[in-house]
């Protein structure tokens, strides 16, 4: 009967154990991995990145300043954090500036394209409102694209947002079970307040689907 017999541990040389121990040890190349420093920060990195973002989306005046701010503060924190980042806000200032001079960024056009977006998706004007306030778009121009929405409708503004909402989500008229129950009722209530509508709008909806 032959005899087992326990094989010794290996044990890693000093060398390699230090090697794994470091954490930047690659078995495939054994060298450490060079660190790669962030390129310096520049303006035409700051304007490349604002015209990137603009190629992907639309967006206002303080909606380019807060993504440039942000790049800034990341470029800034990758070096160390000690930088002073107010030249730099100077710097996205005028990048923007130059943008909305050159007609790239509008916002009026932003906020009228925007607001017709959201009606269309079934939003009422007022959250359109808070959405276009938070967005950074002034009070005035605003109003002025709300103005435009209500100049291209042929009917009150919340009412077709409303509707637009209730074919999308299947409530009232677009509800698959008809006449709708008294539960249907309640929650297709619950789904216009919480979306912002009025009881009057919500009712007014849910009562067609009753005629």
């Amino acid at each position: 009967m032959a005899t087992l017999t326990a094989k010794p541990p290996v044990i890693a040389s000093p060398v390699l154990r230090g090697k794994l121990g470091s954490g930047t040890f690659s078995p495939m190349t054994s060298q450490r991995r060079p660190f790669k420093k962030p390129p310096p920060l520049s303006e035409e990195r700051l304007r490349t990145a604002a015209v990137r973002y603009l190629a992907r989306f639309s967006a206002g005046e303080t909606q380019v300043l807060r993504v440039l701010a942000r790049k800034i503060k990341r470029d800034i924190a990758r070096r160390g954090g000690e930088e002073d980042i107010s030249p730099w806000t100077a710097v996205a200032k005028r990048i923007v500036k130059e943008l909305v001079d050159k007609g790239f960024v509008n916002d009026c056009a932003f906020a009228e394209g925007r607001a017709r977006s959201l009606h269309a998706a079934g939003r009422p004007l007022a959250r359109i409102r808070a959405d276009l306030a938070a967005k950074g778009v002034a009070a005035a121009v605003i109003e002025e694209a709300l103005s435009a929405l209500a100049d291209d409708a042929s009917a009150d503004l919340d009412l077709k947002a409303a509707d637009a909402f209730a074919r999308r989500r299947r409530l009232g008229p677009y509800a698959p079970s008809r006449p709708p129950s008294t539960d249907d009722r309640r929650r297709a209530l619950g789904a216009f307040a919480r979306a912002g509508f009025s009881y009057d709008i919500a009712r007014r909806i849910i009562e067609d689907s009753e005629e």
